[in-house]
């Protein structure tokens, strides 16, 4: 009985949270963003309106993330799921804290290396649109 248990257990899906999915959407070993990944994140966040608040924490905390690419990454997240993820999303993000952590990447605060820069500029790109 206990082998048939561990048998029927391996077959089974594990849910995917949207933690889960926003983070390895924005994993600083990728190497470019996975359009794969990002629309998982999309279609969880379309699929699952009540987690929009959720979502928006998570791609925040991304930005906040210490490593440039991880921000890069995750404001190419952010830009897709603006387009992909309706209105509800859009008017979610437009909220004090996370206007607050785009501004901190928008700010012209000492740039190290060419990601940082390039960090700022998409920062920038994306408040503008």
């Amino acid at each position: 009985k206990e082998s048939l248990r561990v048998a029927t257990n391996m077959f089974k899906k594990k849910a995917v949270s949207l933690q889960d999915l926003v983070g390895k959407s924005t994993s600083e070993n990728l190497i470019q963003p996975e359009m794969t990944l990002i629309m998982d994140v999309c279609n969880f966040i379309n699929d699952h309106p009540h987690k929009i608040k959720d979502g928006i924490k998570y791609i925040r905390n991304r930005l906040k993330h210490k490593n440039p690419k991880v921000n890069l990454l995750a404001l190419e997240l952010l830009d897709i799921c603006m387009s992909n993820c309706g209105q509800e999303f859009q008017l979610k993000v437009c909220n004090k804290d996370f206007l607050s952590t785009m501004a901190h990447l928008c700010s012209p605060r000492k740039l190290d290396n060419q990601t940082q820069v390039e960090v700022r500029d998409k920062a920038v790109e994306l408040v503008n649109s």
